[in-house]
């Protein structure tokens, strides 16, 4: 009896132990689930696993918010879901349980009737055991559309309406294009020859209101004072010798739209008296005509002067200048943007390469350097004409330092001979550049490193070239 008891004993403590080990088990398993649901559905990339029918197993949170999936569709036929969309994660799906393989769909647009132009990867994997058997398929969905309209974004801001850069400068620039796109102002746009003032007028222009209107470009050097007054204002017949017919000026022909007026610090006093009338009364009178004519223009001026020294000079009216001078756009010389060179350089390229028919990719190492270490007095215009060249001369798919101007080869076989020695002092440097050159000024100048105008303010700060 006391046997039996003792037996009895045993099987019920036995049976108590391992029914706590079971709910120790269970618990354990709970919690690892619990575990992994939370990591499951903490995830930010949508996740749906399916059997190896393509039925939906399980998924998570996050593809409710990317796909459009409730957990409703588990249980459901995965291709019972892809009305919805393009049908691009179904074809690799399927391929990943057809051939056991992991498969990628980098940047689809999604093209989810509830988020039009969605962008996402997708990456598909199979569930294997660790015995080999195969059970179905994993899909992550990764959303990339914030990504890929940053990228698009940056693109944008490194050519903007043409213009090319990225640095700090440029950036500052553009902000404020944009800034002045839409506000219904003058705007003066300023800056050394060829730094791209008529690039930036051409975006102040289709990047605001009036772009789908007319933009009249002015070059106001390129004329005489009488030619100018009637491009832009216009004449009537016989108003002046050889005015056979009416003519209708820039600013008639700018109506509704914008006029680009470059070199603005050439034109007359005169002109410049009937240009602020335009600007005051929005209404000019054509050459030869009394009667005048009112039009709506937003004017948009440029040039590569200081107009401060014309009006002490008295050469530019200072009522005009401030008319005109509302906001100020300030384009910097390529030299201060050095970082925007490799940019640059890439663009002119590729164009040249659609215009030649060529197939250069790069320049060499050598040819950066000078460019980086090169003043570009003529600055982007200079660099695009530079290439050009290179792009005639150049037989290899690499530009060298052969193939660019005379110039480049000028100092790149002076920096063999002739380096500037700080002990020697500023008045020796210029001297032996000087007289490298031939007294040649602008030579002098690329051998320094510096502008022409840096060059002519020294030779008159140290009275060289006396006797000369």
């Amino acid at each position: 009896m006391l046997k039996w008891s003792v037996l009895h004993y045993r099987i019920r403590f036995d049976l108590k132990t391992a029914q706590f080990r079971y709910k120790a088990v269970v618990d354990e398993k709970e919690k690892y689930r619990l575990n992994l649901e939370v990591i499951f559905d903490s995830v930010k990339d949508a996740i749906i696993t399916v059997n190896n029918e393509l039925v939906v197993v399980e998924i998570n949170k996050a593809a409710k918010s990317i796909c459009g999936f409730s957990r409703s569709i588990i249980g459901k036929e995965f291709s019972s879901q892809q009305k919805k969309c393009s049908g691009r994660c179904l074809e690799a799906i399927m391929e990943t349980t057809d051939k056991k393989e992991s498969a990628k769909r980098c940047r689809i647009e999604c093209s989810n009737s509830k988020w039009p132009g969605q962008v996402v990867t997708i990456s598909t994997s199979p569930l294997i055991s660790r015995g080999g058997t195969f059970s179905g398929a994993v899909m992550v969905v990764k959303d990339e559309t914030d990504i890929v309209s940053l990228e698009r974004d940056l693109k944008k801001r490194r050519q903007f309406y043409g213009i090319i850069g990225k640095s700090e400068k440029m950036q500052k620039v553009y902000s404020l294009i944009e800034d002045l796109s839409d506000i219904e102002t003058t705007v003066l746009i300023t800056g050394e020859s060829g730094t791209g003032k008529e690039l930036a007028a051409e975006a102040l222009h289709y990047g605001g209101l009036r772009s789908n209107k007319p933009l009249v470009k002015v070059n106001c050097s390129a004329l005489s004072e009488n030619l100018l007054e009637s491009e832009l204002f216009g004449h009537v017949k016989g108003a002046f010798t050889g005015a056979v017919q009416d003519k209708v000026g820039r600013f008639q022909r700018a109506d509704g739209g914008t006029i680009f007026l470059d070199e603005i610090g050439d034109i007359s006093l005169s002109v410049q008296l009937r240009l602020l009338r335009v600007l005051s009364e929005k209404e000019f009178e054509r050459v030869g005509d009394s009667t005048p004519a009112k039009v709506n223009v937003r004017i948009v001026t440029a040039t590569n002067q200081d107009l401060r020294k014309k009006i002490r000079q008295g050469e530019f009216r200072e009522d005009l200048y401030y008319r005109l001078r509302v906001v100020e756009i300030a384009l910097p010389p390529l030299r201060e943007r050095r970082e925007d060179l490799p940019l640059l350089v890439d663009h002119f390229i590729e164009k040249f390469n659609q215009q030649f028919n060529r197939k250069i990719t790069d320049v060499s190492a050598d040819v950066m350097k000078l460019f980086v270490n090169y003043t570009w007095p003529g600055n982007v215009r200079e660099l695009e004409h530079s290439l050009e060249h290179a792009f005639v001369l150049c037989r290899q798919s690499i530009i060298g330092i052969d193939d660019l101007p005379p110039e480049f080869n000028d100092i790149t076989e002076a920096e063999a001979s002739f380096s500037i020695d700080e002990e020697e002092g500023d008045t020796q440097a210029l001297l032996k550049a000087l007289e490298k050159t031939g007294c040649n000024k602008a030579k002098a100048a690329r051998l320094l490193g510096i502008s022409r105008q840096t060059l002519y303010r020294k030779i008159k700060i140290y009275n060289l070239l006396k006797d000369k």
